[in-house]
């Protein structure tokens, strides 16, 4: 633990019990808090032509009269001498440069690292790629609020949901813990006392990083400013050992706000700066007049990532996003991940389609088939023939009764039509001041009848046939649509809620709203039930999230819970 610090912290009134500022305060160590705070379950599944990638045998080389596998062995060594051979360059794990002793050291961890990925978790494959049998390093970068740490958060989230190993390793959570909560002047640059102590932090949390990734670890995120060109290099020299250049990803943030959102004093800018959780507490003006000076302090000795340091990188800002050196199947997913986020607060509801009643069904349909009704077909046909042309007239009735739904005669329960007339009053009460809301649902009849007061109440409408029931799977015979196929399906519906800049209301079916429901609710285990709406609002540290149900006529809270916090 490092000494207190010698700047006086800033005073504000005591927080909250299960507030994330309150994880500072318990014994804990700043590895076990960043832990608690970044922590997601697995629980996604692989994209398949990425698990088909490892599945197809891949070509193989000749090593002293035996044949060796390049999905198993990225390097061959031989078991005599120990000489290396290399294999076929299509693997592209080795780096020509290495000496003999490093190659044997890699391919021992690689070898270690593939049997890990090979591994199912709860029966579900991971993602499993020839080119990311390797760790991958991503490494924010940027001045301090401009959405490093939510944008760490969103990443982790997407890979967890794929089935990836990813673990974020927060630098101000470190610093808040060993340091405390200093004035910005602690941030001046020409401090020498306060910048050693800062890059003491910086070690710290570069060490449990490396330790991470030595002990099997996928993919690390490195949430920090990384200012500087030492700071960046330093985080290089620790790391090349375990993962090759080409293997660390930098994400520079720019102001993605177009300098608008720290320009002027407004209280959306305050608000935001208030839920920092070293300004929670004070006023927001006096955190605000903090924040801009420690930005200031920062801003004098930034310096922006360049092609010369060697390193893939891809920059975002407001009006652009520019890569540089991007290869990868992981970095690829990611960099389309980064064109479609959006740095900013908005709440997502989440509820299922409505319970419906049928009018018609083909028993009590005046033309449906009676058991022994032999008028409906002349008496001259086989026996073979009646029975086909009941089963005809019986698949007659079904077809037209379907068409009476999709042509109005739907209608849902009592309960859930209540449910949909409460969905309006909610969205007024629980979205601040007016804010436009985008409502999304299956273009199909329940998604349509759950909708409709919101409709005639003048929200948008979005449908999208994703969020509809679980369809046919040819690969699976018939047999019904899949997880995995759920999972790859609703990938352009993630896509479209990061990208979204409102507030959403989001309608489905059941086993899909629950797989979109992991990925939103960061991995819990609750389930979506009929006739009830989830409220989450994804922020940088935690994640709001409330359950409202029905009670009579209208929508109630359900034991709220204003922070669900990952250390539950």
């Amino acid at each position: 633990k490092m000494s207190s610090s010698s700047t006086p912290p800033l005073s504000h009134s005591p927080v909250t019990a299960g507030s994330p500022t309150d994880m500072f305060q318990s014994q804990l160590d700043a590895s076990e808090i960043n832990m608690a705070m970044f922590s997601m379950p697995t629980s996604g599944v692989a994209k398949r032509n990425a698990v088909l990638d490892t599945e197809l045998s891949m070509t193989s080389v000749t090593s002293g009269g035996r044949q060796d596998s390049l999905k198993s062995s990225p390097i061959v060594c031989s078991e005599d001498d120990a000489t290396l051979e290399h294999p076929h360059p299509l693997n592209g794990t080795l780096d020509h440069g290495m000496t003999d002793e490093e190659a044997l050291e890699r391919r021992t961890r690689e070898t270690a690292q593939h049997g890990r990925l090979s591994k199912s978790i709860e029966g579900t494959p991971q993602i499993i790629h020839q080119r990311d049998t390797q760790p991958l390093l991503i490494c924010m970068v940027g001045l301090p609020a401009r959405g490093k740490t939510y944008t760490s958060r969103r990443i982790m989230r997407y890979l967890a949901w794929l089935g990836v190993k990813c673990q974020v390793f927060n630098v101000a959570i470190y610093r808040r813990k060993n340091v405390g909560y200093p004035k910005a002047e602690f941030f001046d640059q020409a401090n020498d006392d306060s910048s050693a102590r800062l890059m003491e932090v910086f070690e710290q949390a570069l060490d449990d990083t490396h330790k991470w990734i030595s002990e099997g670890g996928q993919v690390a995120i490195f949430d920090g400013t990384n200012h500087s060109k030492v700071r960046r290099q330093a985080i290089i020299n620790k790391l090349k050992p375990l993962i090759p250049c080409n293997r660390m990803m930098f994400i520079e943030l720019c102001n993605l706000y177009g300098g608008a959102k720290y320009s002027n004093e407004s209280d959306k800018a305050k608000e935001a700066i208030a839920l920092m959780p070293e300004y929670i507490g004070m006023d927001p003006g006096d955190a605000f007049t903090d924040f801009k000076k420690r930005v200031q302090y920062y801003n004098e000795a930034y310096e922006p990532v360049t092609k010369n340091e060697g390193v893939p990188f891809l920059r975002c800002s407001a009006e652009n996003i520019s890569m540089h050196h991007l290869d990868g199947y992981l970095t690829g997913r990611l960099s389309f991940l980064m064109m479609n986020l959006k740095v900013m607060h908005r709440i997502i509801f989440m509820c299922l389609t409505g319970e419906e009643i049928h009018t018609l069904s083909p028993k009590s349909s005046s033309r449906s088939v009676k058991e022994n009704d032999d008028e409906i077909s002349p008496r001259d046909l086989s026996e073979s023939g009646r029975i086909n042309s009941k089963n005809a007239l019986s698949c007659s009735a079904m077809l037209r009764v379907k068409l009476e739904q999709k042509s109005g005669f739907l209608k849902l329960s009592d309960e859930s039509e209540a449910f949909a007339k409460s969905l309006v009053g909610l969205l007024r009460e629980s979205v601040p001041h007016n804010a436009p809301v985008t409502v999304w649902t299956s273009n199909d009849q329940p998604g349509l009848a759950t909708v409709r007061y919101l409709q005639e109440a003048g929200y948008p409408t979005v449908y999208w046939r994703y969020l509809g029931e679980f369809g046919f799977s040819v690969a699976q015979k018939m047999m019904g649509e899949t997880y995995e196929d759920i999972i790859e399906r609703l990938e352009p519906v993630i896509f479209e809620i990061e990208r979204c800049e409102t507030h959403l209301l989001i309608c489905g079916h059941t086993q899909v709203m629950n797989a979109l429901y992991a990925y939103l609710a960061e991995g819990g285990s609750t389930k979506l039930k009929k006739n009830t709406i989830v409220k989450v609002q994804p922020r940088a540290y935690d994640l709001e999230h409330e359950t409202y149900a029905m009670e009579g006529s209208s929508l109630q809270a359900v034991s709220p819970v204003p922070i669900e916090s990952h250390t539950q």
